[in-house]
């Protein structure tokens, strides 16, 4: 892959009106892949995410359970992934099982495979849940 790469990684404190237009302008910049975090997002409600550029593809994982009935602690965080359609052929997902972070592998010019991961690990505890294991786990 013989392409200058740009990375840039956003908290978007959930995906509403505001963070969708900031988004959309990092995207008519230089910018490979832009990853994202605290998206808020279902995983059934993603489709607002999906098409927001004809020039990159995204890669969204829902940082909720919707199988829980009752949403404990910081269940909003979520990831994702935009990618520009010029590298999607050396972009691979790679679904991690874990909400709170999501990856993708790249394929370099060299045959070199690099993991980029997107994380959202909160920094505040206001239910006083213990994070410390979830966040091991990643």
């Amino acid at each position: 892959m013989d392409y200058k790469l740009n990375i840039f990684s956003f908290n978007s404190t959930g995906m509403g009106t505001n963070s969708m237009e900031f988004v959309k302008l990092l995207l008519t910049l230089s910018v490979s892949i832009l990853l994202i975090q605290e998206t808020w997002h279902l995983d059934n409600h993603t489709s607002h995410m999906l098409n927001i550029n004809d020039n990159f593809l995204c890669y969204p994982v829902s940082g909720i359970d919707e199988k829980e009935k009752i949403l404990r602690g910081r269940p909003f965080g979520g990831t994702a992934f935009y990618y520009s359609k010029q590298i999607a052929q050396h972009v691979t997902p790679k679904p991690t099982g874990n909400r709170r972070f999501s990856a993708v592998s790249l394929k370099m010019s060299n045959n070199e495979t690099v993991l980029i991961t997107n994380v959202y690990l909160p920094n505040d505890n206001y239910s006083m849940s213990k994070c410390t294991e979830e966040f091991m786990s990643c």
